[in-house]
């Protein structure tokens, strides 16, 4: 089936100059990630780094070299953040207390313009917005629930 032609571009809209660069995803295991993307979709490692408990790394599809696909593999944020606090001495937990006071003026921030944004993307760009962040939303409580079951039931993942 042929894909149908692209809606007309609007290079007045705000947003016109934005380019994709790259996009994120989070496996708990790198190996398995690692694995799917090179192994099974011939996607190329760009590069890998350590970060904290964290491994991270950038791949590229087989044959383009200007998208990038960042794995993050390991703990979860907020698991990193308890262990966090639990590490170091009173600066430690102050630089901890500051980030954390840092995202809340952000997401207060983003709060207050929600409204303006809203009204902006019009009826349309929020039903998109709503059905790709349910979709996110959805594949995440999707990849939650089997990891889940994975540990209730090691069988079915041969283990």
């Amino acid at each position: 089936m042929p894909l149908p032609a692209a809606p007309p571009k609007d290079p007045s809209s705000p947003f016109a100059s934005m380019r994709g660069h790259h996009t994120a995803i989070r496996y708990p295991d790198f190996e398995a990630a690692r694995s799917f993307w090179v192994d099974t979709l011939d996607w190329r490692v760009l590069q890998t780094w350590p970060y904290g408990d964290l491994t991270l790394a950038y791949v590229l599809p087989p044959d383009q070299d200007d998208y990038r696909l960042e794995i993050l593999a390991g703990p979860g944020a907020i698991s990193t953040t308890i262990i966090a606090s639990q590490a170091g001495g009173v600066a430690h937990k102050m630089a901890l207390i500051v980030c954390i006071a840092l995202v809340s003026v952000l997401v207060l921030v983003m709060l207050r313009v929600a409204h303006a944004v809203g009204a902006r993307l019009g009826m349309t760009g929020l039903n998109i917005a709503t059905r790709i962040l349910g979709l996110i939303l959805a594949a995440i409580a999707i990849e939650t629930m089997a990891d889940g079951l994975k540990g209730l039931f090691p069988a079915l993942v041969g283990r």
